[in-house]
């Protein structure tokens, strides 16, 4: 009885050190510095996203912000190490629909699951991808395009290319003369690409609470958004739920894209996907081609 009694004085006596430790220790998140994973190179348009944010991050954290570039394998380098880091939210990502909604159906026996193991903490900007067409070419509409399906931004706005659509719901506010798909005649259409902030599966949710307010918040300051209009993106900022959803749902979808017969890695990384049996050819980026159902 002595011993029991004895026990149950310590538990008492512990238990509350434990919990204002823990407590304290939530609180004082981040105590030291968070790494940045960008998986491309320096210069890339994630990477100055990435910089932009931790820019940002670094003065309302008062805390040090690390970003790293782990390029190759179409981000699942990246998004490895990421996975396999610990779960206390000092490494986050950056990451992309191409890199985290396609890449899990084109690369085979990757050791991360990416819906298993990832937790979108925001979709915090979407870049607008447009069909385009040389000059030279005789080209002024959909209706016009016979062998060129590309897309770009920056070449539309130096006067190399000519706008022929843009594959999303709505016009877009850096090129709003341009038609959507469905305005152009081809409904159905929308191949958005977002770039979203990444944790591992596991970490706290107070900690991924917290991030994704500050990193919503930083994001919608005005040079924030200055710097990623000046790169054709929009700014966003979702909650935790939403940014899951479409994280979710953009990988179902391009799962089945992929699945096609006939598809290979090669042409849905190197080429621009057409429209089966349509005659056309496309040479546009990894990140940078539409879904023609």
């Amino acid at each position: 009885m002595q011993i029991r009694r004895l026990f149950k004085q310590v538990l008492h006596t512990l238990l509350p050190l434990f919990l204002l430790t823990v407590a304290f220790n939530a609180s004082a998140w981040p105590n030291k510095p968070i790494h940045i994973i960008v998986p491309f190179p320096p210069g890339s348009a994630s990477d100055l996203i990435a910089r932009t944010l931790a820019e940002k991050l670094q003065t309302r954290f008062s805390n040090a912000m690390v970003v790293e570039n782990r390029p190759g394998a179409g981000g699942t380098i990246a998004t490895t190490e990421l996975a396999k880091s610990a779960k206390d939210g000092y490494t986050i990502m950056i990451g992309t629909m191409g890199t985290h909604a396609i890449a899990p159906s084109l690369y085979k026996g990757l050791a991360v699951d990416y819906q298993r193991d990832l937790v979108p903490i925001s979709i915090v900007a979407e870049l607008p991808l447009l069909v385009v067409a040389t000059r030279e070419l005789p080209i002024n509409s959909m209706q016009d395009l016979v062998n060129l399906a590309v897309a770009g931004i920056a070449q539309v706005k130096a006067g190399k290319l000519r706008a022929l659509a843009v594959a999303a719901p709505q016009r877009s506010p850096i090129a709003p003369d341009v038609p959507t798909m469905a305005e152009a005649g081809f409904p159905g259409i929308d191949s958005t690409l977002w770039i979203a902030v990444f944790v591992a599966t596991g970490t706290p949710p107070e900690i991924l609470n917290t991030l994704n307010s500050e990193i919503n918040q930083s994001m919608q300051q005005a040079e924030a958004k200055e710097k990623l209009a000046a790169l054709g993106a929009t700014v966003l900022g979702t909650s935790l739920d939403s940014a899951s959803k479409r994280f979710r749902d953009d990988t179902a979808k391009w799962q089945q894209v992929t699945r096609r017969p006939g598809l290979t890695h090669q042409l849905l990384t190197r080429n621009a996907f057409i429209r089966p049996n349509s005659g056309l050819s496309g040479s546009a980026p990894f990140q940078s081609f539409c879904i023609w159902p």
